[in-house]
């Protein structure tokens, strides 16, 4: 005898005198939103830091060649000056309106790279419960 049963809403469910239990599809579903919420944040991350970086290299650019010469050229996407964002090295840079530049900057780049690691997790969880 199968111990799973059908619902009248399609909803394969496990009866409770089962041992193990599995998620329904809804929890597998509810996941899966999640993980697309993340990535909707990462989107918004994205969006922030397409704003706040180029304006960051703009500034540096016009008030501090020498550091904006230490970057490199193509510094937008330069691992060497995405490190240095993200260690938050520009803050040896004292300029207060530079700084008030890059970490909106810096926080968009941990957004982006948070939520699309919990944006992973979560896909990758429903799969291993599928």
């Amino acid at each position: 005898m199968d111990p799973g049963f059908r619902r009248d809403d399609g909803i394969i469910g496990i009866n409770t005198g089962a041992a193990t239990t599995r998620p329904t599809i809804r929890v597998l579903q509810m996941i899966l939103f999640l993980a697309l919420c993340f990535v909707g944040v990462a989107i918004g991350g994205i969006t922030a830091f397409v704003i706040f970086w180029p304006l960051s290299l703009v500034h540096l650019r016009d008030r501090h060649p020498q550091t904006r010469a230490a970057l490199g050229e193509g510094a937008f996407l330069s691992p060497g000056a995405l490190r240095w964002l993200l260690a938050g090295r520009y803050r040896e840079v004292r300029d207060a309106q530079f700084t008030g530049l890059a970490t909106p900057a810096r926080v968009s780049a941990f957004v982006i790279l948070g939520a699309l690691g919990m944006s992973a997790l979560l896909w990758l969880w429903s799969v291993a419960f599928r």
